[in-house]
């Protein structure tokens, strides 16, 4: 029997209300917002619990990490509110890199159905979770509030888990309601896995049906193996098919759809084989692909050894060939692409951890275009002044003259362009049980035009110039927490965000971008939480 506890804490009653007031200042509306909430935990037994949320605010949550996408592939962003990610993992199928996701509760309270698009509310939400030696269960409903511009969507998912001798096989149901598109969509999983001491299976079978218009049904399936050839040395396989019909983003993540993708990989680690080498990992893999309507997607090569030494410093050292094909994505839809083979060499340099300071040091020499090359630097440091004040500063330095992208109209574009990018993170521990956490990101472009080309017949045709841009994000987030009690706690927030784009290079000198990007606010908000658990 497993116990089920409750953020490290115990609680003596079975019943827990926590009862929540937030205000929150918008400075550039001039306006004073507040929201009365409560969170609700009955725990009946020890491994067994009831959680629910009503008027939930979400505005102390964590910030995102501020990622520039000209991808056609969505980025996915991990979950961040508490109660989303407490008592999560019985629902979290997906593979080990993301590229499916069947539950991304990022989905639930995020924007709103329709022709206005904006934040989403969410009115209620609860999770029932059971663990036990032979059996796993789980639900999940969550609704979010009916606004102005948009009907709110609702979310259900039922999980069950049996546990076998060596393994488990589940099965995973969703059902996402967004009546403000008439939609209504239905994922259907079963998975399983199974292990010894020298292989592990993975497998997963999804259905999904959507019910729009029209009636759509798609299948897929996703199995990952692993063998242990000897104590040191290991082989991987997986197996994705996904045909072009199969939805889960209502409420999960999908990379893609529309793929027969193999990987295979093998690895190795050598220990003692040098004498100022203690240890030494190798690694092999390579991805071949093909879509459903028969093209063969551009595969993949990749080739990496660490090497660690007696001092524990780490070098890293890897080469990734991508071979020439098909790239049946980077037009957003308006038809496939052949494109050249591309490389990709990476250096990493990294001293030990377990001191007061740590430097990563990263070069990148790699092709992202039609044949020319960018390089790039990423330096890292890590500090701790003492045991309870520690920072990061990462930064990434990128020049590139030859970037080939999507414009979202069915033409590619052609660019010279330069790329930086600063992080910085802050913890400092005051007390057992008082803390500050802040971060300050930015990032920036400054993208010179070549080429603009139209597709036909899988054939890159110009059609002149594309047209400069310069664009830069900035996000800043300060967080005081404060915990005066079990699961009470006292929290202020300050968050500012803001962005800039314009067309004219003459004001893409990177020190204008950070000032424009930082003076252009989006965002500026000052928030305080307090919850108190009865």
């Amino acid at each position: 029997m497993y116990t089920i506890k409750t953020a490290g804490v115990e609680i003596d009653s079975n019943f827990t209300l926590i009862p929540q007031l937030t205000f929150q200042y918008d400075t550039q509306k001039q306006a004073l917002e507040h929201n009365i909430g409560v969170d609700l935990m009955y725990r009946p037994s020890a491994d067994k619990l009831l959680s629910a949320t009503v008027a939930p605010d979400f505005g102390t949550a964590d910030a995102d990490e501020l990622v520039a996408n000209f991808s056609p592939i969505e980025v996915f962003f991990p979950e961040n509110r508490t109660f989303f990610t407490e008592y999560h993992s019985i629902f979290d199928v997906k593979d080990d890199s993301n590229q499916f996701v069947l539950v991304n509760t990022r989905r639930i309270g995020a924007v709103t159905d329709g022709n206005v698009r904006a934040p989403a509310e969410l009115e209620y939400a609860g999770k029932f979770v059971s663990v036990g030696n032979s059996l796993d269960t789980g639900l999940l409903y969550a609704s979010e509030k009916d606004l102005g511009i948009a009907n709110g969507k609702s979310f259900l998912v039922a999980r069950g888990k049996a546990h076998l001798e060596k393994g488990y096989v589940g099965t995973l149901l969703t059902l996402t309601d967004r009546p403000e598109i008439a939609r209504k969509a239905y994922t259907a999983v079963v998975d399983i896995n199974l292990w010894s001491e020298d292989w592990l299976l993975d497998g997963v079978l999804i259905g999904s049906r959507l019910d729009e218009q029209r009636r759509t049904d798609g299948l897929g399936f996703y199995v990952d193996g692993e063998y242990a050839i000897n104590r040191n040395t290991n082989f991987s396989a997986q197996l994705m098919w996904f045909d072009d019909k199969l939805e889960i983003d209502d409420v999960g993540f999908l990379e893609r759809n529309n793929i027969k993708k193999l990987d295979l990989s093998a690895d190795t680690t050598l220990y003692e084989a040098y004498d100022f080498a203690p240890e030494l990992y190798l690694g092999a893999s390579t991805t071949l692909r093909r879509n459903f309507e028969g093209e063969q997607l551009a595969s993949n090569l990749n080739l990496i050894g660490v090497l660690t030494d007696n001092d524990a410093w780490e070098f890293l050292a890897e080469f990734n060939y991508r071979f020439s094909g098909i790239d049946d994505l980077i037009s957003f839809g308006n038809g496939s692409v052949d494109l050249p083979s591309q490389k990709d060499i990476y250096f990493e340099v990294a001293t030990p951890s377990g001191n007061n300071t740590q430097f990563i040091f990263a070069w990148n020499y790699f092709q992202e275009g039609l044949n020319g090359w960018a390089h790039a630097i990423d330096p890292t440091i890590r500090y701790a002044f003492t045991d309870s004040v520690n920072i990061e500063l990462s930064a990434y330095f990128q020049e590139s003259d030859d970037w080939l992208i999507g414009n979202g109209l069915g033409q590619l574009e052609r660019f010279k362009h330069s790329f930086r990018e600063f992080d910085l993170k802050l913890l400092w521990l005051i007390s057992q049980n008082q803390e500050i956490n802040a971060r300050f990101q930015w990032n920036g472009y400054s993208a010179t035009a070549l080429d603009l080309f139209d597709i036909s017949g899988r054939e890159l045709v110009a059609q002149g110039r594309a047209e400069d841009f310069a664009e830069s994000q900035f996000s800043m987030q300060v967080k005081y927490r404060y915990f005066f009690a079990p699961l009470s706690e006292l929290i202020i927030v300050y968050s500012r965000q803001g962005d800039f784009f314009t067309d004219d290079l003459s004001k893409g000198k990177f020190g204008h971008l950070f000032e424009r990007s930082f003076r252009d606010v989006r965002e500026d908000l000052l928030t305080l939480k307090i919850r108190y658990a009865f």
